[in-house]
């Protein structure tokens, strides 16, 4: 579902004295409040490659501005949470992140022969050997937690959004903890890799060097090598992309998320025009 859309209807007379003359503007889904409706009008720059965020405002449904700071902030916190949550574009985003079942049997297979591999390393007493092979047994189990969990929000969300959907403090109150445990799950994978850290660097050295030696190149371990390499690889990348929550414990993740939202909130109300 759309959250905002260019047809402005009656409200399109309520904008004129707010609206720049190089801006264009749409309005959001219809927002509850203490027993009123809301909307938000979202101006951004016109130009045909910059469609940056310019502005905001907030209408009663009768079309008239909003100017109480409270009922702004409320308003707009709603309507952040409504973007947030039931965008269709990132709603299907989320689905495109579910782990198809057969692309699972084919982690298995290769992270079997990843833990393999590895076994024959414990004999050279390369440190962290042990931490990696648990890692690898645990991941495609967490990974079906993990799209359990994506598949419960977007068929939650996308089931509502399928009705007419106006945006409340009770609508927000049922969907929001189910998204922050999807999240809670992804940052359970999260945390079991990084138990790896200290180690996938020299493992990934190792095994670089190994793939390269000609015994390995001609007895066919070399592919085997390349694979795991590879897949020591991916882990390293998906530690970099989530840096900054590393080693947080759940509700440490939970202040986290919500001091963004709070911030991202601010920078709206921060642009709001009355």
């Amino acid at each position: 579902m759309k959250i905002y859309t260019s047809e402005l209807g009656k409200y399109k007379n309520s904008i004129i004295n707010f609206r720049n003359s190089k801006e264009s503007a749409k309005m959001s889904l219809p927002i509850e409040f203490e027993g009123e409706l809301y909307r938000i009008i979202e101006f951004n720059d016109a130009g045909f490659f910059n469609k940056e965020i310019t502005g905001y405002l907030i209408l009663t449904n009768e079309g008239e501005v909003v100017n109480d700071k409270r009922i702004q902030k409320e308003v707009m916190t709603l309507g952040y949470y409504l973007e947030l949550l039931f965008d269709e574009d990132s709603l299907k985003r989320l689905g495109k992140a579910i782990t198809l079942d057969r692309e699972i049997k084919k982690e298995i297979i290769n992270y079997n022969d990843s833990i393999e591999l590895l076994k024959s390393f414990k004999d050279e007493g390369i440190n962290g050997v042990d931490i990696i092979i648990s890692i690898l047994e645990k991941l495609p189990e967490i990974k079906k937690q993990n799209n359990l969990a994506i598949m419960e929000f977007v068929n939650q969300a996308s089931k509502l959004a399928e009705q007419n959907l106006i945006m409340s403090s009770k609508l927000l109150n049922d969907i929001l903890p189910i998204y922050r445990k999807m999240l809670l799950v992804n940052l359970n994978r999260i945390n079991e890799i990084n138990k790896g850290r200290a180690y996938f660097d020299t493992l990934k050295q190792i095994t670089s060097k190994k793939k390269k030696s000609i015994k390995n190149k001609i007895n066919g371990l070399s592919p085997r090598l390349t694979r795991l390499e590879m897949t020591l690889d991916k882990l390293i990348n998906i530690l970099k992309i989530y840096d900054r929550i590393l080693n947080m414990s759940e509700s440490k993740y939970i202040e986290f998320l919500k001091s963004q939202d709070n911030q991202n909130i601010q920078n709206k109300l921060n642009l709001i025009r009355n």
